[in-house]
C-alpha cells in the first residue's frame, strides 16, 4: 500500500525531441532512485495501438524499433494485488510526444524520501538539449490521482460544491490544452513550490510589474534561478505558496482560477 502522498514533477509542450530511449534511461535512474524498478508499462503508437510491457521486456530495455513510431510510453512499479492500475502503484513516469507533449515522474514520498531538489539536475540537463517553455513539481495524496492530475483529469473528489469548485479548477488544465494554450505565452496553471518558466511568463505583469522583478522584489516570494535558453526556475517554500496564489490570482495569470470560457 502507498503512502498518503506522491511527489510529482510535469514538463509540457517543449520544442525539440526528448526521445524514447533518452526517456527511458531518466525514468529507469527515477526507478532506482526510490529503490524500485518498473514491472508493468505501456506503449501506444501512431497507428492507435496501444499494448502492455511485462516485467521482463522492460528489464531487457525496449529496442529502438520498437519506439519509431511511439507516441507514449508509461512505466510503473506496482503494489501487490492492486484492483486498478491508475492507483495501484508507487512509482510512473510517462512520455507523451504527440502535440500535447507531456514528460512526468511522480512517486510514494516515502519509498526514498525524495523531495522536489531531485528534479533541478534534470532540468539542468533537459533545458541544454530542448527548449523548455513550462512545468510544474508538486505535492498531491495519492486518492486524488497525482499522475491523472498531471493532465487535467480528476481523481477522488465527490458531488458537494466545494468538490465541484476543485475539479473545476483541475480540468481547466485539460481544457486549456486543447483549446487556448495560454501556458505558452505567458499564464500560470497554478502556484507550485516548483514552476518552469519562459521568458513570456517572467514578462507577464503582477500589479503592474513584470513577473521577474515582482518575485525578487520582497521575501516570501521563492526564488529565480535561469536555466538555459530562455527557461527558468521558479522555487517556492509550500508556506508561501498561498500568499503567492493569491497575488497571481487577483493578476488573472493563473488559468485554474480564470472565468471558464462561454
Amino acid at each position: 500500500m502507498n503512502s498518503n502522498e506522491c511527489i510529482g514533477f510535469a514538463l509540457y509542450d517543449w520544442d525539440g525531441e526528448i526521445g524514447y530511449a533518452q526517456f527511458h534511461e531518466l525514468a529507469l535512474d527515477f526507478f532506482a532512485a526510490n529503490g524500485a524498478a518498473p514491472d508493468v508499462g505501456g506503449i501506444s503508437t501512431e497507428s492507435g495501438k496501444s499494448r502492455e510491457i511485462g516485467r521482463r521486456r522492460i528489464a531487457k530495455q525496449l529496442s529502438n524499433r520498437e519506439y519509431e513510431h511511439a507516441i507514449s510510453l508509461d512505466l510503473y512499479h506496482t503494489l501487490p494485488d492492486y484492483a486498478q492500475l491508475v492507483f495501484g502503484w508507487d512509482v510512473n513516469a510517462t512520455l507523451m510526444t504527440d502535440k500535447d507533449r507531456t514528460l512526468s515522474l511522480c512517486c510514494d514520498r516515502t519509498l526514498a524520501g525524495l523531495d522536489l531538489d531531485y528534479f533541478e539536475p534534470l532540468l539542468d540537463h533537459l533545458a541544454k538539449n530542448v527548449q523548455l517553455k513550462y512545468g510544474i513539481g508538486f505535492f498531491r495524496a495519492f486518492n486524488f490521482g497525482p499522475a491523472l492530475y498531471v493532465d487535467g483529469m480528476v481523481a477522488g473528489y465527490g458531488y458537494t460544491k466545494e468538490d465541484h469548485v476543485h475539479t473545476d479548477r483541475i480540468g481547466a488544465w485539460f481544457r486549456e490544452r486543447i483549446n487556448q494554450r495560454r501556458h505558452l505565452s505567458g499564464y500560470l496553471r497554478d502556484v507550485y513550490p516548483l514552476n518552469v518558466l519562459s521568458e513570456k511568463h517572467l514578462s507577464a505583469l503582477v500589479g503592474g510589474i513584470q513577473l521577474a522583478d515582482w518575485i525578487r522584489g520582497a521575501d516570501g516570494r521563492g526564488t529565480l534561478r535561469e536555466l538555459a535558453d530562455g527557461a527558468w526556475l521558479w522555487r517556492l517554500p509550500m508556506t508561501q505558496v498561498d500568499a503567492v496564489r493569491q497575488n497571481l490570482e487577483r493578476a488573472g495569470l493563473l488559468i485554474a482560477y480564470l472565468p471558464r470560457a462561454s
